[in-house]
């Protein structure tokens, strides 16, 4: 083996090295950047955020910018972890014959341009103008950043009731991509398709002068994403992640990046640009867990134009703690309430990823403080953990857990209707003096879509409720109705249990009630078999 060949195999190896590392420590940070792009979009369109609270996205994907224009695509070749899963399953093929089949020219040229439509229509209609939803579940990218999480997997139950279709999509971009090197990296990604547009004019590039090449066209069957390389003497395409297989393949040496015509510098380029992009993940997380930590501390003030409007107005002082679910599992939280307003949140628990939770947390307590409610908007780029953190801070103000009351705190009036609430749904039967007398509505989510219900109350019991709207289907939403309202009014109670084979339609009438009286809900919990399997996942 000579030099050249040692130094290539150096490369080579090291290349593998922090495809592993990144495997390990950031699993998902190819959806991180990519969310960086949305938080930037809603804070520029949309007003939603701060400069401070999107200071390490902004950060992160400044420093993937800046060494995607000058070194070239870097991440992709050497840190993305979906990148690297679809090298891995490229290679199972290869045991037992020679590769997948390569798709002619014009046909993965013209698949190529798919990528580049998915990016414009997701930041412009999705983000931009926010004319098209994207349902949750759906992502192939969020599901595999899950599973890619060592000791972090979710449950059965919560893959089959919300990632159903993102799997689905997620097995087919696995299948593709051991016979087609690079699948989605080629035709689909939406981030390699930003990418690709910033490194359209890097200085730094891989040459190859045709007038030394022989007649081999290695570099161009080495090529991970399928270029041409045989007619350049100069890669100056933004397709190339800088995977640098034709400089390893090449037999003369020819194939150089253009630093150095013996390719002494490419292992300097490759982890230096990574170890800066690393650096910057870092940085920003320790730039949210202190934004995190400040926004959770008790503040003592607030806009006293808030004082009889929030959501925390009729509540006595204390410490209400409530829970809500969040990416992997349960999030807990306290509630500080004084003079009726809401005057600290903290997380006391939480089994999200500590990056995403700080990313979610910094924001959200801050608005849940300034807006003095939990109807704010979620964090891009952690929106599950946003909504953990959201449903935990409803709960706990229209939950069933009683106030922590300080020896200080005012005894509040008998008017007080929302705090006697929050003393009594806790029972298996709500209080007759907890609610007041008259007709109140209110709208829960089903299989399908929002159900609307007429809540009747007389001499402080429902007495009657009709359901106004619905969407799921008539003959699971009928079996449910029928049931849970006689349910719901024996036992003066929205906690009661959902009708086998409609879980999802019972939930929303259930959830109905209880968003029309104030009152606490616990939704139930799924059966195998049941109106989940029936109809499909819901999404989460």
């Amino acid at each position: 083996m000579n030099k050249r060949q040692k130094r290539n195999r150096i490369v080579s190896i090291s290349k593998r090295a922090v495809q592993l590392i990144s495997f390990l420590i950031f699993p998902g940070l190819f959806i991180q950047i990519f969310y960086c792009i949305k938080s930037l979009v809603m804070l520029l369109l949309h007003q939603q955020g701060t400069l401070q609270s999107a200071a390490s996205d902004i950060l992160l994907l400044a420093v993937v910018t800046l060494v995607t224009a000058v070194a070239g695509r870097f991440f992709c070749g050497w840190m993305c972890t979906f990148g690297s899963m679809q090298d891995l399953l490229y290679r199972f093929p290869r045991l037992f014959r020679k590769g997948g089949r390569p798709l002619r020219p014009k046909a993965d040229t013209a698949l190529k341009g798919i990528k580049y439509v998915l990016f414009f229509v997701i930041v412009i209609f999705v983000w931009g103008l926010e004319l098209i939803t994207i349902p949750s579940g759906l992502n192939p990218w969020e599901l595999f950043g899950m599973l890619a999480s060592l000791g972090k997997w979710p449950s059965i139950d919560t893959v089959l009731q919300g990632w159903i279709p993102a799997g689905v999509l997620l097995l087919l971009i696995m299948a593709f991509s051991a016979f087609i090197e690079r699948f989605f990296c080629r035709y689909f990604c939406p981030l390699g398709a930003y990418l690709s547009l910033i490194s359209r004019f890097r200085p730094m590039n891989v040459e190859k002068k045709r007038d030394k090449c022989g007649s081999c066209t290695l570099c161009t069957r080495k090529c991970s994403m399928g270029i041409d390389l045989k007619s350049m003497d100069r890669v100056e395409t933004g397709e190339c992640i800088n995977c640098m297989e034709c400089t390893r393949a090449c037999p003369l040496g020819n194939a150089h990046l253009d630093l150095s015509e013996k390719n002494k510098n490419i292992l300097l380029a490759g982890t230096v640009s990574c170890i800066m992009i690393g650096g910057a993940y870092y940085l920003g997380n320790f730039m949210d867990n202190q934004l995190s930590s400040a926004s959770s501390a008790t503040v003592t003030s607030v806009d006293a134009g808030n004082q009889n409007t929030g959501e925390a107005a009729s509540l006595q002082d204390g410490t209400y703690t409530g829970s809500g679910t969040g990416f992997r599992g349960q999030t807990n939280v306290n509630v500080i309430i004084s003079s009726g307003l809401i005057t600290g949140v903290s997380i006391t628990s939480a089994s999200d990823d500590t990056e995403y939770l700080n990313k979610a947390s910094k924001t959200i307590i801050a608005e849940i403080l300034a807006k003095q409610s939990s109807q704010v908007d979620t964090v891009s780029g952690a929106t599950y953990s946003s909504k953990g953190i959201i449903a935990a801070v409803e709960n706990a103000l229209t939950g069933s857990s009683s106030p922590s009351v300080s020896e200080s705190a005012s005894e509040t009036s008998a008017e007080s209707t929302v705090a006697d609430t929050a003393d009594t749904v806790s029972s298996s039967k709500s209080s007759s003096t907890s609610l007041q007398d008259g007709t109140y509505t209110g709208s829960g989510t089903g299989l399908r879509g929002e159900t609307g219900v007429t809540v009747t109350v007389s001499g402080g019991k429902i007495t009657d409720i009709k359901i106004d709207s619905y969407q799921d289907d008539q003959q699971f939403f009928e079996r449910a109705s029928s049931t849970i309202i006689q349910r719901i009014i024996s036992n003066q109670s929205v906690n009661v249990d959902a009708v086998s084979g409609a879980t999802y339609s019972s939930n929303g009438i259930k959830e109905a009630v209880a968003n029309a009286l104030n009152l606490s809900f616990t939704a139930s919990t799924v059966q195998s078999g049941g109106h989940g399997q029936s109809h499909g996942a819901q999404s989460s």
